[in-house]
């Protein structure tokens, strides 16, 4: 047992974010199953230190590991995040994951941990030599700005529908200001495909200008195949194609 074990110690190399390694800690665990002949099951567990994305975040891209000798038994990652970093380790993980590469996309809370489980029966469990988790942040971001918009009512929903085809580390959002201005502070994001509630914008305007943000680490190649919107407002809607 302390040979496989010894084994087990090695099953995790390090972990990356951004370049920078950390150091591995590691907890065996064992169980046994009895049959015709005894059957033992061995557990390495790994937990991250609680992750800091940074005030820039806009979401997570991905977790990847890269692993050896995957055939001989099975490596589980779980994944949980929170918007305060006191209160991550309250939150319930969210797997197991049995993929090498995890998509995070769905994740958007600044600070986030993962967790990895290697379970083995054989004599050379899976080795896990790296785990890297990514982010796409607000670093470095273009900003492109539709005309401005003279309605006759005072606008108060919108829906947005586009059509686009961008990088995998490239993040597109969108958002909707009450008057002609290049301001970003003064736009409220809003999400697509779905009916926003304007109540961030000057509530007697009659103007809107959209937004679109592109967000990721190095260039931002993309295309807007098709872009709409309905803005809706005092029992009137305005519709634009573009």
């Amino acid at each position: 047992m302390s040979n496989r074990n010894q084994l087990l110690k090695k099953a995790i190399g390090e972990t990356t974010l951004d370049g920078d390694a950390y150091l591995v800690s590691f907890t065996p665990r064992s169980s046994q199953v009895f049959c015709a002949e005894q059957i033992v099951t061995l557990y390495a567990s790994f937990e991250s230190h609680v992750i800091d994305g940074g005030a820039s975040l806009l979401r997570w891209n991905d977790l990847s590991i890269t692993a050896k000798d995957t055939t001989e038994g099975t490596v589980f990652m779980y994944v949980r995040s929170s918007t305060t970093s006191s209160e991550v380790e309250s939150k319930e993980w969210v797997g197991p994951y049995i993929n090498t590469n995890i998509d995070l996309s769905d994740f958007t809370d600044r600070y986030t941990q993962f967790k990895i489980v290697i379970s083995s029966q054989k004599a050379s469990p899976p080795y896990v030599e790296k785990a890297t988790i990514s982010r796409i942040d607000l670093s470095n971001t273009e900003n492109f700005y539709l005309q401005t918009i003279d309605l006759d009512f005072n606008p108060q929903k919108i829906i947005v529908s586009c059509n686009y085809t961008m990088d995998d580390d490239t993040a597109l959002q969108f958002a909707v200001a009450g008057e002609d201005t290049v301001d970003k502070n003064k736009y409220q994001i809003i999400s697509t495909n779905s009916i926003n509630n304007l109540t961030d914008i000057p509530e007697l305007t009659k103007k809107v200008k959209l937004m679109f943000m592109a967000s990721g680490k190095a260039n931002i190649p993309y295309d807007v195949d098709e872009f709409a919107f309905i803005i809706s407002g005092n029992g009137k809607r305005q519709l634009n194609n573009k």
